[in-house]
């Protein structure tokens, strides 16, 4: 069971955000819009997103970032898996003194401040990255199970003797105002009908920088056939919060 579907070694050195010269790239923009198919064994993972852009209404601020789906494409050869959904992390920072520094969640969000992964070269975990899920989530790694936007994403599934069906989810990360950040994800493929064993489909990687005048730019976006150590590290943090 699960031929095409990567079982996670917590042990493994995977391929990080920068060596993965394997995945394929085909980054595309158009006014402002940036559209990625990232092709890897298992299916097709497809960014499309668009900038924010002006001011918000309430507050005359810039609307900084940007707003879209990340959507996974099982390939027809892959096994039955009753569920699919996507986990996500992010790295979230800003320039601050002549650093960036880690943004400081506050109120129902504060939780997240505990779940970031530590730099640890030897093992190749990257550092400040946590479960992209809200604070007061009902305890899930899954995106949707958190902020569904049922109008924009759903889940997976590659069933027999139905059409496969893809996984995607709806985000919007932004931050308004004049400060100069940035934000790195990476979203994985998940089979959700056993989760005593993770096991992932692939992953891909973006991100995107705001300077403090609100433009975007090096948005990026790199395919991986397996999840990166920095993944699997704040799974850990997570579900060990998640048990407290």
């Amino acid at each position: 069971m699960y031929d095409c579907v990567v079982d996670v070694d917590p042990y493994g050195l995977y391929v990080s955000f920068d060596e993965s010269a394997d995945a394929k790239q085909s980054n595309k923009s158009k006014k402002g819009n940036y559209y990625s198919e990232q092709e890897l064994k298992n299916g097709t993972f497809i960014v499309n997103m668009q900038t924010l852009s002006g001011k918000l209404p309430d507050t005359g601020q810039l609307d900084n970032g940007v707003t879209g789906t990340i959507e996974f494409v099982p390939n027809t050869s892959c096994d039955e898996c009753k569920e699919i959904k996507l986990v996500q992390t992010v790295r979230f920072e800003y320039w601050k003194d002549g650093n960036y520094i880690p943004y400081k969640w506050s109120d129902k969000m504060e939780p997240l401040n505990g779940w970031r992964t530590q730099k640890d070269d030897a093992k190749k975990i990257d550092r400040n990255y946590h479960i992209d899920v809200r604070g007061d989530c009902d305890k899930s790694i899954f995106y949707r199970d958190c902020t569904s936007n049922p109008a924009h994403s759903h889940n997976g599934a590659t069933v027999k003797g139905n059409p496969f069906r893809s996984a995607s989810l709806h985000d919007t990360p932004r931050w308004p105002g004049s400060t100069q950040f940035f934000m790195r994800f990476e979203t994985c493929a998940v089979c959700a009908d056993d989760l005593s064993t993770i096991r992932s489909f692939g992953c891909v990687h973006w991100g995107f920088n705001v300077d403090k005048k609100g433009k975007t730019s090096g948005f990026e976006t790199v395919g991986a056939e397996r999840m990166s150590p920095t993944m699997i590290d704040a799974i850990r943090r997570y579900n060990a919060w998640e048990k407290q």
